[in-house]
């Protein structure tokens, strides 16, 4: 028997609107059981009743969206997202800083979607590499990287017993 083909990488924009998802914590309602129990955006990607693109596909979660939001979506997620795939742009740094900054705060979000489950692009990794190589400033770029990592604060941190005696 041969072995089964691990599952094709879902594009990144699905990944980012899964994370965006888990983050505002919308599984938690989703009409499927795995992804409120889980607390994840998870389950294959389906498409729509009245896609925008031919070859839209949403998470479970997103399914019944409207369509304004889509598009909402699809704009923020073209503006937020670096250029991977651009070979012409690959690792050439903007001299503007507010330019550059917003691009260690894409590549930050990218390493997030990367860190989750799932098969990834090697050309995203590789893309990924070929950015940092080049990075003129790597300190802040470890920097956003770790604000984008960053995991949701407790809205109290609890009291220990050993402190309410005393």
């Amino acid at each position: 028997m041969p072995d089964p083909k691990p599952p094709a990488p879902e594009p990144l924009t699905l990944r980012l609107l899964r994370d965006i998802f888990d983050k505002r914590g919308i599984p938690r309602r989703c009409p499927r059981r795995q992804c409120r129990r889980s607390r994840h955006c998870s389950g294959r990607a389906l498409s729509p009743v009245d896609p925008l693109t031919p070859d839209e596909r949403l998470p479970p979660c997103a399914v019944s969206a409207k369509p304004e939001a889509r598009r909402q979506f699809i704009a923020m997620a073209r503006d937020l997202l670096p250029p991977l795939d651009d070979s012409a742009t690959l690792g050439t740094w903007p001299d503007d800083r507010e330019a550059a900054n917003h691009l260690r705060q894409a590549i930050a979000i990218v390493e997030r979607i990367h860190s989750r489950p799932g098969p990834h692009p090697d050309s995203e990794g590789t893309a990924l590499a070929a950015w940092h190589a080049t990075d003129p400033a790597p300190e802040l770029t470890a920097l956003c990287r770790r604000i984008w990592r960053q995991p949701k604060a407790e809205k109290r941190p609890t009291a220990s017993v050993d402190a309410a005696s005393s």
